[in-house]
């Protein structure tokens, strides 16, 4: 994990993805979660190093599988994303958790670290741009083209901050297909 500005965090070593935190006053705010229950485990203990504080929302930015199925691995009652991404979890097939699953083990992991995993559907929506207050942070959400229709950054440009989800991701290629 590295601090790339004072209290906002990044860590791009776990699978699948990147993910980001803002340590407000209050706690946490999270920019997406890890998908592998090994690699959420890993993110809710280094982020206890840095504080014992609580986490407070997740933003996710898509409704990809990667970025949606570890929000069930962190306890928190507000989870953030646009409207389009919300409709689109709704929208999911029965099939989706199964045929998830079966996608992030492909690389060997053993489907029994899955169990429990369920998807939370998201409990705050916007359309085009909403900001979120937490202990003295403004954190402004933007609607933004992207690979899926409801996709959203995080925009901190006090601190010249951009998380993109998918739409830029480091070390691959950007994910351009379904959820």
């Amino acid at each position: 994990m590295q601090e790339i500005a004072p209290g906002v965090y990044v860590e791009t070593n776990f699978r699948r993805l990147n993910v980001g935190a803002i340590l407000t006053d209050d706690g946490f705010v999270l920019i997406d979660t890890p998908p592998y229950p090994e690699d959420a485990r890993r993110w809710r203990d280094m982020l206890a190093e840095v504080s014992e504080k609580p986490i407070l929302a997740i933003v996710s930015t898509d409704c990809h599988r990667d970025r949606v199925i570890g929000n069930c691995w962190f306890n928190t009652r507000v989870t953030v994303a646009h409207e389009d991404t919300i409709n689109q979890i709704r929208g999911f097939p029965s099939s989706f958790m199964e045929t998830a699953i079966e996608a992030l083990c492909n690389g060997g992991m053993e489907r029994s670290s899955f169990a429990g995993v369920r998807i939370q559907v998201p409990t705050v929506g916007f359309t085009r741009r909403m900001q979120l207050r937490y202990g003295g942070w403004i954190i402004p959400l933007l609607s933004m083209p992207g690979p899926t229709p409801g996709n959203l950054w995080v925009h901190l440009p006090e601190q010249r901050i951009l998380f993109t989800g998918d739409s830029v991701v480091v070390n691959q290629h950007p994910y351009i297909s379904s959820p």
